[in-house]
């Protein structure tokens, strides 16, 4: 009998080491990866060389007013990068888009991939580096995960939807390569929200449009 309790104590210790081995070699590999996805978010705000030539400051009161203009001037089409979509696609701004799409606007919206492994290190980051209130409703990665079903299914049917697996640097929204809304995301930062920008400089635009939107979105998962 005490055989057999030593043999079972000796299989129980054995799992445990293997199970405790192989969480190690799991959360390692999920960090290398995660530090992967975040040089290529950087490289690719190299690459996009950030506007900077054209740019203006959005007052915070400003924020919705900005976005729901910019999108009421799209002819032709509108490209929207974001996270969850929790915060850059309210009521107020898919209703402009929804408008848009009645009339034959292309609409193209980048989110990131829920299963993404950054997904948890955003979540950490924001929590650590951000006191804003309205980040509230999206303090966990479940939460953040819900958001982003969310925003695919309240637009799949007026909007193409591809998911990254990037840091993303920047959110925002391009419409007709003419003109941007957009707020550069380099954590940690302290205190609020980064601030709003709105760009006008055609040239500065398109080149971001071309090295920073289009590159991540040829890229991204289809949905």
């Amino acid at each position: 009998m005490d055989a057999e309790i030593v043999a079972l104590i000796g299989i129980s210790v054995s799992l445990t080491v293997l199970l405790l081995t192989a969480w190690h070699h799991f959360v390692e590999w999920k960090d290398k990866l995660a530090s992967k996805l975040r040089q290529e978010g950087q490289k690719n705000v190299e690459k996009g060389k950030f506007l900077g030539v054209g740019d203006m400051l959005i007052p915070e009161e400003n924020g919705v007013k900005s976005k729901t203009e910019i999108l009421g001037s799209a002819k032709q089409y509108i490209k929207v990068f974001a996270v969850t979509g929790y915060f850059n696609l309210d009521v107020a701004t898919q209703r402009c888009l929804e408008e848009k799409w009645r009339k034959k606007v292309q609409i193209k919206i980048l989110l990131l991939d829920p299963q993404s492994p950054l997904l948890e290190y955003i979540v950490s980051q924001e929590n650590k580096y951000t006191q804003f209130s309205k980040y509230a409703g999206a303090k966990s990665v479940e939460s953040n995960k819900e958001n982003i079903m969310n925003t695919m299914h309240a637009l799949h049917k007026i909007a193409e939807i591809r998911l990254y697996d990037a840091f993303p640097f920047w959110r925002g929204m391009i419409v007709d390569g003419k003109r941007t809304r957009y707020a550069v995301c380099h954590l940690p930062r302290e205190g609020t929200e980064p601030p709003l920008i709105i760009n006008e400089n055609e040239d500065s635009v398109k080149h971001f449009e071309k090295y920073y939107f289009d590159e991540i979105w040829k890229n991204a998962k289809m949905v």
